[in-house]
């Protein structure tokens, strides 16, 4: 049984070849032996022919050291509108995305700043699901935090969290306190503008303590500072009992070999980037064990040996059974308490310590994480390459490398200007015009290469070429050559082939795919509908999609922010959910804000009936309060009115765009043989009235609309 093998496209297909004149010589005497080896057979470098080879070869061999430079030079121009930076997006803008998960939202709080007086409020955090119980009552679906009804059933709301905080100790300060309001007016600020789907966060609640007392005697080293030794010891148990967490610049997360991609994954952060492994690591503990504070001690600069160790609960909640670990009260935090104890020897001589210099330590080491801090904050971007910009698309004409015995160059023919020579020279002159406006349109297709291939693309042509300059005679080789329109010279060359429309979805699909999208379903669902106009408009949805693409990742999962209540920010905003955007975006749905779907007011009427039941009909009125669209029979039930203006509506719009061009002018020659327009009808009253009647798929007349000038909109 054979073994299936993978099949890829090898990602380097480049041979480098075109770079080699040597190469493309040999090969191109190689032809030339298969094609012409019984007629040709002088293949040194004197005869004409190999000369003419050499001179196409070494063109050839300038295209090839073009394609060959740095792609940043490549992609480079002068003018700043079409430079690398308007090509592409950043990591920044591409590679982040909303909250998804815990450690996600927690990166998100973590970050706050309030600006001047606490650069780091919130130390960390904990995202707790909760858990909240529904009731409904089976017969009337009424729903209750408590049990209703005779029937009762219930439920578990997923989706719901409390956040548990942990506040910096400044916020305690003297003065202080209303501080932690303005911070949790941030947090909640922060969580609804980055909400996901089908989530809520309940309450906010500060994170419980519960002390833990450590009692040590500790030997240094002898050159050790006991007041520096002390303020880290102190600072590794607290770290231990509580990790923190740190924010990094993009350098220091390179440096510990993060890819970009996991870099940037999750929101992207004010003050830095936070390591993702670090944060998981930081959860609340659920014990204590007295062998990871020993190894956290002996890891400080200057420990040379431990004593004696022993910890110890501060209070008496959960009662203590071993001395080697202590129990964590769920939602709690361990934290060192007073009643710890350190004493330090250098050998046999006790040290005192000054606690005052302790506190200084202390201080000094919090403001170097700071300046950390300060540093993560301001190196956040990966730059792009900055490339030279070269004037790739000149080309200078083949003609002019030739020797000058052949007449053909600049300096044309020397010596006896005999009308045999002059007609050869010409005849030479016009079969390489051939090669010449080739090889100019090979150089400016690879100096558009940077617009065609950009998602910020406004080209209107995927063809292109160049006039030929500095050939001396050329008027007397060419009629109808437009020396100073490119722009018509490339049309005059490629219009019948250059179908920009097909051609510029093709780059776009391209584009799309490097993004794991597609519009295939879609381009399907538009053929059936929109015929040969299709491509056009799916051209310009592909555009939309791919200029608003950071938007439509990122923020896939985003809810609408529900706590913005201003006027500006319910209707006619774009305060709506991701997923909205991107199925519009999918859709080709141009305009996906809050809004008026229709500027035709919809008027369902309720009359009277002669058996004093009501009836109901509908009416559709254009902004001047024309009626536009009405039923022609009434129903009895509203339900079933608005059934059938949702089918009318739906029929008038399935409506072919071939179907209606020169739609009128085909009634006009014939009324009865073309009355029909998809599933619209037109008639024409004695009165001089046209109606155009709406069927449904039997053919029964749904919906009428009234017209006394056809021609008018």
């Amino acid at each position: 049984m054979s073994e299936n093998k993978h099949i890829s496209i090898p990602k380097n297909v480049e041979t480098g070849d075109q770079t080699d004149f040597h190469f493309l010589r040999r090969t191109g005497i190689e032809y030339i032996e298969k094609l012409g080896g019984k007629l040709w057979t002088d293949y040194n470098s004197h005869d004409p022919g190999i000369t003419t080879l050499e001179v196409l070869s070494y063109a050839i061999t300038d295209l090839g050291m073009r394609m060959n430079l740095n792609t940043e030079d490549l992609l480079a121009s002068k003018d700043a509108s079409k430079d690398i930076h308007t090509q592409f997006l950043k990591a920044t803008e591409i590679l982040p995305s909303r909250p998804l998960n815990e450690l996600d939202y927690r990166k998100l709080f973590i970050d706050i700043s309030m600006e001047p007086d606490y650069k780091r409020p919130v130390l960390n955090c904990w995202l707790v699901p909760r858990t909240e119980k529904m009731y409904v009552d089976c017969k009337t679906g009424n729903l209750d935090f408590n049990p209703i009804g005779e029937k009762t059933s219930n439920f578990n709301v997923k989706g719901l969290y409390d956040l548990y905080v942990d506040y910096s100790d400044d916020l305690d300060a003297e003065g202080k306190r209303c501080e932690r309001g303005n911070v949790n007016f941030e947090i909640l600020e922060r969580y609804h503008a980055n909400r996901g789907l089908c989530e809520d966060l309940v309450e906010i609640k500060e994170i419980q303590t519960q002390k833990v007392a450590v009692c040590a005697r500790i030997g240094l080293v002898n050159k050790a500072d006991e007041e520096l030794v002390h303020a880290k010891v102190l600072k590794a148990i607290n770290n231990y009992l509580s990790p923190e967490v740190h924010f990094y610049s993009l350098k220091q997360m390179l440096d510990k070999g993060y890819p970009t991609d996991v870099i940037f994954d999750g929101p992207l952060l004010e003050n830095g980037f936070i390591d993702t492994e670090e944060l998981r690591k930081s959860q609340l503990r659920k014990e204590v064990r007295l062998s990871d504070i020993i190894s956290e001690i002996m890891m400080v600069d200057g420990v040379k040996e431990i004593h004696e160790i022993s910890i110890a609960g501060c209070d008496q909640v959960i009662k203590q059974t071993n001395d080697w670990l202590i129990c964590i009260e769920n939602g709690k935090k361990p934290e060192l308490c007073d009643l710890s104890s350190f004493s330090y020897s250098k050998g046999s001589l006790p040290l005192n310590i000054n606690d005052k210099k302790v506190q200084e330590y202390l201080i000094t080491l919090k403001k170097e994480e700071d300046v950390l801090r300060d540093d993560a904050k301001k190196n956040k971007e990966l730059a792009l390459p900055q490339g030279t910009s070269y004037d790739i698309g000149n080309y200078a004409t083949i003609l002019n490398e030739f020797p000058d015995t052949y007449g053909v160059g600049i300096t044309g023919i020397i010596g006896d200007r005999t009308p045999e020579r002059e007609a050869l020279a010409k005849q030479m002159k016009a079969y390489l015009l051939f090669f010449d406006q080739i090889l100019a349109g090979y150089f400016k297709h690879l100096e558009k290469v940077k617009e065609v291939l950009s998602i910020n693309g406004s080209l209107k042509r995927t063809y292109f070429t160049q006039i030929l300059k500095n050939i001396k005679g050329f008027d007397e080789l060419v009629s109808g050559y437009d020396k100073n329109d490119e722009d018509k010279l490339t049309d005059s060359l490629y219009e019948e082939l250059d179908n920009s429309v097909e051609r510029r979805n093709e780059v776009l699909d391209h584009l799309i795919s490097r993004f794991a999208e597609t519009f295939s379903d879609y381009t399907f669902l538009m053929k059936s509908l929109y015929g040969k106009s299709t491509d056009e408009i799916v051209l310009n949805n592909k555009e939309n999609f791919l200029k608003e693409y950071t938007s439509l990742s990122k923020d896939r999962g985003l809810g609408y922010n529900y706590t913005l209540n201003a006027d500006a920010d319910v209707w006619n905003t774009t305060n709506i959910s991701g997923v909205q955007k991107r199925i519009a975006r999918l859709l080709g749905i141009k305009n996906y804000t809050q809004r008026n779907l229709s500027q035709s007011p919809v008027s369902i009427i309720k009359t009277a009936g002669t058996n004093g039941k009501p009836t109901y009909s509908w009416k559709i009125k254009d902004t001047g309060g024309s009626i536009v669209l009405s039923s022609v029979t009434t129903f009895q039930i509203e339900y079933a009115a608005n059934k059938n203006l949702n089918e009318a509506i739906y029929q008038t719009i399935q409506i072919d765009q071939e179907d209606l061009e020169h739609a009128w002018e085909r009634f006009e020659e014939d009324p009865n043989k073309y009355n029909l327009i998809g599933n619209i009808q037109i008639r024409f009253s004695a009165g001089g009235n046209y109606y155009f009647d709406i069927l449904d798929d039997a053919g029964n007349v749904m919906a009428t609309h009234k017209k006394t000038n056809p021609y008018a909109n």
